[in-house]
């Protein structure tokens, strides 16, 4: 998986593909022919991977008459940097050279289990029970590579999707990148809760990884008596939510998703196919997603359990989808999220995007007991534009640094 010298005989990663895009251009190699012959993928490739890439903020594109360049932005940077540096460690495995039975004692995770810990995997299967009605499953699962992974807690949610979970004192960069590769051969979404403190370090890397850390219990509760602002405090209300796009922002997301769904709230998102806001929904499972995407014309069904695919540039089809969610749902509270506006910016220019806007909220508006949560990331549009978007709105927060905050609420 991780040797070039296996390359010449299987098939590369979507991840390999895109990292060795990302390294390509961080030795300066600036072209797209350049990229695409030194990356060795095709044309129609490349374009897909650069707009991708784009979208996500790990790549910025330079125009100067009919050159075209491309350079990597800080959070490609990392992201190139973890990679690069979970390929140095593995290197050694020569996993291409060894058995089955060392696969799997390399890459398995195996959580330790003491008696405060099935307590907690105890409290933990009944809370998924409970508000997922997950099905348990065996906690060992045999990857794509052959190795046997093992973890605290193994379920299948209502919508089919298989989640793990493993209980950790405390987490480390280790442990992230062998619960990602865990993760990667199992294709579970794999879920960490943890009850000591996490480092910006490992918490950057998780989030790089799209790989869900969460407090356990005792320590969330901490955290609200210190002042963490309780999402559900925006029930009922239409919310423009700034994002530092430097910051894991798809943790707040994630964060308003969890907390409505164990209220009984129905929700559904607007959000870009393959974003960070996108993968972090996709992974918390009971989650209506509608992935913008310009792979199709109309909707339809992607394929994947409670995910359909929508036209990134129709605003028409947005309104309408949204008519019939909060139809289909009038007997219960709802959760809306939109990921995001500055996309949406840049797809449709600000008029088409402002008019949307518009017509959207007076759309909710309609649905009192409605929640929506419409993100906009920090410096990608000009202060004019922003500060017109913010009028349409009377309740603004703000995600970064500090962590989540008020910032109007009349």
């Amino acid at each position: 998986m991780f040797e070039d010298t296996q390359r010449a005989t299987g098939r590369r990663s979507k991840l390999e593909i895109t990292c060795d895009i990302l390294n390509v251009i961080s030795k300066g190699n600036e072209k797209p022919t350049r990229i695409m012959q030194l990356a060795n993928v095709t044309w129609d490739d490349l374009i897909m991977y650069l707009e991708a890439l784009i979208r996500n903020q790990l790549l910025s594109r330079q125009v100067e008459g009919k050159r075209v360049t491309y350079s990597l932005t800080p959070r490609g940077t990392s992201i190139l940097e973890h990679y690069l540096a979970l390929k140095k460690e593995a290197a050694p495995l020569s996993l291409e050279k060894i058995t089955k039975e060392r696969i799997s004692k390399a890459l398995t995770y195996l959580p330790t289990i003491g008696v405060k810990e099935a307590d907690r995997y105890a409290v933990l299967e009944k809370r998924v029970r409970t508000e997922d009605g997950a099905k348990v499953l065996s906690p060992k699962l045999v990857g794509k590579s052959g190795a046997v992974h093992t973890l605290g807690l193994v379920v299948q949610r209502r919508d089919g999707s298989k989640h793990g979970y493993v209980i950790l004192p405390s987490v480390d960069e280790t442990q992230v990148m062998k619960l990602f590769v865990t993760q990667l051969d199992t294709e579970l979404s794999v879920h960490a809760l943890f009850s000591g403190e996490l480092s910006p370090s490992v918490e950057s890397l998780a989030g790089a990884y799209s790989l869900d850390l969460q407090p356990w219990e005792e320590g969330a509760a901490k955290q609200d008596k210190e002042g963490r602002v309780d999402v559900l405090r925006f029930a009922g209300k239409i919310v423009l939510l700034e994002v530092d796009p430097a910051m894991s922002y798809e943790t707040i997301a994630k964060q308003f998703a969890s907390a409505f769904k164990a209220s009984g709230a129905a929700v559904f998102a607007f959000t870009w196919k393959g974003g960070p806001i996108y993968s972090a929904l996709a992974s918390a499972g009971g989650v209506q997603i509608f992935a913008m995407t310009s792979q199709t014309a109309y909707p339809k069904p992607s394929g994947n359990p409670g995910e359909t695919l929508v036209p990134q540039e129709d605003q028409a089809v947005f309104l309408d989808l949204t008519a019939k969610e909060l139809q289909a749902h009038s007997n219960r509270k709802e959760l809306m999220i939109f990921d995001s506006v500055s996309d949406l910016l840049v797809s449709l220019g600000f008029e088409r995007t402002y008019a949307f806007l518009k017509a959207q909220k007076e759309l909710l508006a309609r649905e009192p007991s409605t929640t929506a949560l419409f993100v906009v990331k920090r410096d990608a549009q000009d202060d004019r534009v922003l500060s017109l978007v913010r009028g349409l709105f009377t309740v603004h927060a703000s995600y970064g640094d500090e962590g989540l905050k008020v910032t109007r609420d009349t």
